[in-house]
């Protein structure tokens, strides 16, 4: 997610820098100048955006990383989403929190499947009982 919005940081600022970089040369169209500022300001709005936002998560990411019981958390909550036959996980590993996954995984009941919806049924007009009518 950091890498993306940085990307997008990247392409924004200079996409607001070559709109700066063209409105001289429509000097002589007015409108197109203005266009090509204006493109630039938004730009330049958004790319701030997503500076700040880039800022917010890494400041999180920091934040979760100095303590070391949600560090914990998070990775055995990976292990777990990822399954025993994650290439990249050893099979330590993978012995080692099987334990723990299943704590985790016993307070939750095993779903059901859920049923496909009944096909609905449309009654003409000649199949309704009298009191249905009268409603």
């Amino acid at each position: 997610m950091e890498a993306r919005l940085a990307a997008l940081h990247v392409a924004a600022a200079k996409y607001a820098g070559h709109c700066l970089l063209q409105a001289p040369q429509y000097v002589a169209d007015p409108n197109r100048w203005a266009q090509l500022l204006a493109q630039s300001a938004s730009m330049g709005r958004v790319v701030r955006g997503y500076l700040n936002t880039l800022v917010r998560l890494q400041r999180v990411r920091q934040e979760r990383q100095a303590n070391e019981a949600s560090c914990d958390r998070a990775a055995l909550a990976e292990h777990c989403a990822l399954g025993p036959d994650d290439p990249g996980a050893g099979a330590d590993a993978a012995r080692a929190a099987g334990p723990a996954c299943r704590a985790a995984g016993e307070g939750r009941a095993a779903a059901a499947p859920v049923p496909p919806p009944e096909k609905v049924r449309y009654r003409d007009y000649s199949e309704w009982s009298e009191e249905e009518k009268r409603q």
